[in-house]
């Protein structure tokens, strides 16, 4: 009979759990016993069962191969997955240890000379680098990435350089590998060719890009400094982690996962969609999208309709953030069974895919509150609670200042005292929860802009200025100090 020879060449732990035993008869047997009897047939192993066919086998034998167990840094790992028997039995174990900068940057000076030798027989280009260049290429190496990075560098170096021959039709061209600033540099000759560069961090131009526009434009919110400041921390906490984990470091991903109190208009939901772009931005989420719900998305109207809904709305927002507005509502006490059954679907669905899915819980403070106790694994995965307070008057007047810019308006110097008193009047004597807060500030706008308009209507073609807002579009009179500002 002729023998089967079974070459393996590499093993993954993280296998099904019915291919260990498999995996393990053939390390320490050299045989892998087979459910049934079968032969071979063009190439392929076909079971004949009881008939009688020429080559059957109810084995496959390693034929005197050897076998190479790849595994991770932790050998405790591997006694876990097959047992202390089979680790014994291994012949050899060889450890490999960290690169030494030598090491990386002969690594990086072979890549190099590789894609010069490509680009000059496959682009017709002489590209030339020095000793700082092959530094740069070796300064891609990270403990999480391994060595390979050096050659996606070098690999992004090629790219980029055939998108420029096939875009400027270049023929015959010197090129030289230069290190600046922001990392690697291909400079042609000829002044009319621009630059490409490759930057020395994993992290994208794009990216890089991304998180300044999300900085400026969390930075350009009016008020709310704390919040800004806590958005901030996570990008530190996040990096500091990811450096931990490069230089071998215990590395825990930290919980993202929020909750957002305070009045209506105070931003939470404007700061949630800032969130999710920044934590894409930064890395730790892939999508970086926001899927906001309330509960009636998460809450089914019979037994068995309520987990899937939640489960459905989990899934819209892996790789991003999960907002839910007005959280509270989710909990009415202990007999709301329904609501009861969403909390417990989204607690596990937290616990389940933490690596890529972030959770924003809003609502008043109060009742969030309350709300945290309806299961008791809620409070400790929403470790941050976040406080969104209410805008002082001057915020306001920003805040309106700001909405009608992005309307196309301007107001008029004189609008900012009566406005201001008005707002100290609103935030003092009225209910938050009504007023709104930036809502209010939008709604007096576009009360504003409606009245402005009636107003040019009725004016004359010299006379009007269809970009200015009066204190008497905002329906705000001067009146004695005692009854402040009254609005219309």
């Amino acid at each position: 009979m002729k023998e089967i020879a079974l070459e393996i060449l590499l093993c993954i732990i993280a296998c099904h759990p019915s291919v260990l035993p498999l995996l393990f008869s053939a390390f320490t047997t050299g045989r892998v016993p087979l459910p049934g009897r079968y032969a071979q047939q063009k190439g392929l192993l076909i079971d004949v069962g009881t008939a009688l066919a020429p080559g059957a086998v109810s084995e496959l034998s390693l034929g005197g191969k050897y076998l190479f167990l790849l595994a991770g840094p932790d050998p405790a790992r591997l006694s876990g997955a097959f047992g202390s028997v089979f680790t014994g039995g291994l012949d050899d174990v060889l450890s490999t240890g960290e690169f030494s900068k030598e090491s990386l940057t002969a690594i990086a000076r072979l890549r190099l000379e590789e894609l010069k030798e490509r680009t000059e027989r496959q682009l017709s280009f002489t590209l030339s680098f020095g000793e700082k260049e092959t530094e740069a290429l070796a300064a891609q190496y990270s403990r999480e990435r391994g060595a390979a990075a050096l050659g996606s560098a070098a690999e992004g170096l090629y790219k980029a350089m055939s998108e420029e021959k096939l875009r400027r039709s270049l023929g015959p061209v010197n090129a030289a590998l230069v290190c600046g600033e922001k990392g690697l540099l291909i400079e042609y000759e000829g002044p009319e060719i621009q630059g490409i560069i490759i930057p020395r961090s994993p992290e994208t131009a794009a990216s890089a890009a991304e998180l300044s526009a999300v900085k400026e434009e969390l930075s350009g919110i009016t008020g709310l400094e704390n919040v800004k400041e806590y958005v901030l921390s996570l990008e530190d906490n996040f990096n500091m982690q990811r450096l931990r984990k490069e230089r071998g470091l215990k590395a825990e991903t930290p919980s993202m996962h929020m909750i957002f109190t305070g009045n209506p208009g105070t931003g939470k939901t404007t700061v949630a969609r800032i969130v999710a772009r920044y934590l894409k931005a930064m890395g730790a989420l892939s999508g970086g999208q926001l899927v906001e719900v309330t509960r009636a998305d998460l809450v089914g109207q019979y037994v068995g309709h309520t987990a899937p809904l939640t489960q459905k709305a989990l899934q819209s927002a892996m790789g991003g953030v999960l907002f839910i507005d007005e959280a509270y509502s989710l909990y009415r006490g202990r007999d709301d069974s329904f609501g009861l059954e969403a909390i417990d679907a989204l607690v596990k669905g937290m616990e389940d895919h933490r690596d890529k899915l972030v959770v924003i819980l809003a609502g008043y403070s109060r009742e969030m509150e309350e709300f945290l106790t309806a299961n008791s694994g809620l409070r400790s995965r929403f470790p941050n609670i976040i406080e969104f307070p209410d805008y002082t008057p001057e915020e306001l007047w920003d805040i309106t200042v700001s909405i009608a810019s992005g309307m196309g308006y301007k107001l008029d110097e004189s609008c900012k005292r009566p406005l201001i008193k008005y707002y100290t009047h609103q935030q003092i004597s009225g209910d938050p929860r009504v007023n709104g807060n930036g809502r209010m500030a939008r709604n007096r706008v576009e009360a504003a802009v409606i009245a402005c308009s009636r107003r040019n209507m009725k004016a004359g073609d010299q006379e009007r200025d269809l970009e200015l807002l009066l204190p008497e579009d905002f329906g705000l009179e001067p009146v004695p100090e005692t009854n402040l500002w009254e609005g219309m």
